[in-house]
């Protein structure tokens, strides 16, 4: 069998066959297809390309090496789906890791709870990966950091590898700066170390993507395959704010949201990363869509969809009509067919399986939106507080369940961060309070509704809360500067996060939701709570005690 990869706009590739590993190209002279490119010229280019193997390929993993334009990289995906059984799409960070676990993989039988460190070293930057394996044994990013000060990379280190203690830690790092990567090897002695050294970038890419695409029965150990996500998405409104659509990283397929505010016309770019330009890495905004899109100015619209084989598509094209039109005809057969099930199926019983997400399953999917039953037809749901947890309750069919995160828990700490540029809850703005507590909120409930005089302060909390007109704010460090956040916002990042978890595992919307907690709110606690449910488009039908 023959497996592939290849980098968008490329003359080359590489691939696995009986031979083994190897560089194929289109002949060294004029390109193939001259001017400047375009979705046409590139089906062109790559119809050429893909026929170098000779043999349909098993798999043929491509890479968003240069931050293409949508339409680029459906046009690619269309001409490889005839070369190929399988195609995906995967950014560059993909394509890096499992550069990186090619050692790993050979030798290594993976621990039950295994973690990993990659640091990607270049002249340009620094990244610090956290890997994890989750309730499923798959492979997903739990941490990123990146630096562009290689000053910090020592101290740095030391911090991440005592703070995590990893199983294994790898460095990719580009020739020219070898000696940090072994100064940290000699000096600190992480535990079961590889350095994995480079010249060219795309070398790294190419040949991590083919690894991406090499399946066991070729030679490398699916363990060490991660699930495939997005790149992140943002856009720039009012006053030339930042705002991201979609979070760097996202579990697919999933949306590319909209924002709360004023309905404009907006421009969609990649969120920054380092790509290469000739043969020099750079970090410049990118557009990711060609043409300006319309945006009603709510969270809730979906901008775009991420497949999920990894390709994008924008609203208002052609390509993302006609993919509305299939799933909402799929999703009519599909009714169809539970109807049919339901008629027969005499046991009651089948109703209490609640699925529990893995990490590759969408925070929402943009085809629920197209049909759907009331949640109330089915389900009960309430939203639990207590203490520094929150978590789920499904009531359906007689039977009580809560729902899990991925990371197989059933109450999730009730964390916030804004250590990145992007808003994280749970398991990793817990972990992101040990490394940078100003940046993180907790404790919430023991805040929210109160007047400050009334607010016991814990000298511990990195926050700080300031009053401004009789109104208590949460005030964090961000990557930029300290930021105010009104308590309802706090409370509504929860809720959304709780929200597109249940839409997800129980594949319906929710507009009304109850709320239990383990203490007595008062009455401007609930509406506190009301305003942050209305932000998510909930309804609070009823709120009552919890007994634990």
């Amino acid at each position: 069998m023959v497996v592939g990869s290849y980098l968008i706009s490329s003359t080359h590739m590489r691939i696995k066959d009986e031979k083994g590993v190897h560089f194929t190209g289109l002949p060294y002279g004029p390109p193939p297809i001259e001017g400047r490119l375009t979705p046409s010229k590139l089906k062109e280019r790559i119809e050429l390309v893909f026929q170098l193997p000779n043999k349909k390929m098993k798999n043929l993993v491509i890479v968003n090496s240069s931050l293409s334009y949508f339409e680029m990289i459906q046009a690619c995906v269309e001409v490889a789906e005839k070369y190929a059984d399988n195609v995906m799409v995967i950014p560059p960070l993909l394509a890096v890791l499992t550069y990186a676990f090619e050692e790993l993989s050979k030798f290594r039988n993976p621990p039950p709870k295994e973690v990993i460190l990659v640091i990607t070293i270049t002249s340009k930057f620094v990244d610090f990966v956290i890997l994890r394996r989750d309730q499923n044994f798959q492979l997903y990013v739990a941490e990123f950091q990146h630096f562009e000060d290689l000053n910090q990379c020592k101290a740095m280190f030391l911090k991440i590898y005592n703070h995590f203690y990893p199983h294994s830690t790898i460095f990719v790092v580009h020739d020219s700066v070898l000696n940090l990567a072994d100064e940290i090897k000699y000096q600190f002695k992480p535990e079961n170390c590889f350095i994995k050294t480079f010249k060219k970038w795309d070398f790294v890419l190419l040949l991590g993507a083919l690894f991406r695409a090499m399946d066991d029965d070729d030679g490398f150990d699916t363990r060490y395959h991660i699930a495939n996500f997005s790149s992140g998405f943002e856009t720039r409104i009012r006053n030339n704010k930042r705002q991201i659509l979609l979070p760097e990283r996202s579990p697919l397929p999933c949306n590319i949201h909209g924002f709360n505010g004023i309905g404009q016309i907006i421009n969609v770019f990649y969120s920054p990363q380092y790509y290469q330009m000739f043969d020099d890495l750079s970090c410049l905004k990118r557009l990711a869509i060609k043409y300006t899109i319309n945006a009603s100015g709510q969270s809730n619209e979906v901008l775009g969809y991420v497949d999920e084989r990894g390709v994008p598509y924008a609203k208002d094209s052609i390509e993302f009509k006609k993919l509305e039109i299939s799933k909402a005809a799929e999703s009519e057969m599909q009714s169809a067919d539970k109807k049919d099930v339901d008629k027969s199926d005499q046991n009651p019983s089948t109703f209490d399986t609640i699925i529990v997400p893995h990490q590759t399953t969408s925070t929402s999917g943009i085809f629920s939106q197209l049909k759907s039953s009331s949640i109330n037809d089915l389900h009960q749901i309430k939203f639990l507080f207590r203490d520094n947890f929150y978590a789920i309750e499904v009531f359906q069919s007689g039977s009580r369940k809560l729902l899990q995160d991925h990371f197989g828990n059933k109450w999730t700490p009730l964390y916030l961060s804004m250590a990145e540029d992007i808003v994280q809850i749970g398991e990793k703005a817990k972990t992101d309070y040990e490394m940078f507590p100003k940046h993180v909120i907790y404790d919430v409930l023991k805040v929210i509704g109160k007047p400050l005089n009334e607010i016991k302060v814990d000298p511990k909390w990195g926050f700080k809360l300031i009053e401004k007109n009789g109104i208590v704010y949460f005030q964090i460090e961000t990557t930029s500067d300290p930021r105010l956040f009104p308590q309802e916002m706090v409370i509504a990042a929860f809720l959304k996060t709780m929200k597109l978890q249940t839409e997800s595992i129980l594949n319906v919307q929710i507009k009304e939701i109850r709320l239990s907690t383990n203490f007595k709110l008062t009455g401007s606690q609930k509406v506190v709570f009301q305003k942050a449910a209305a932000k998510n488009f909930l309804e609070i039908l009823s709120f009552d005690f919890l007994n634990v």
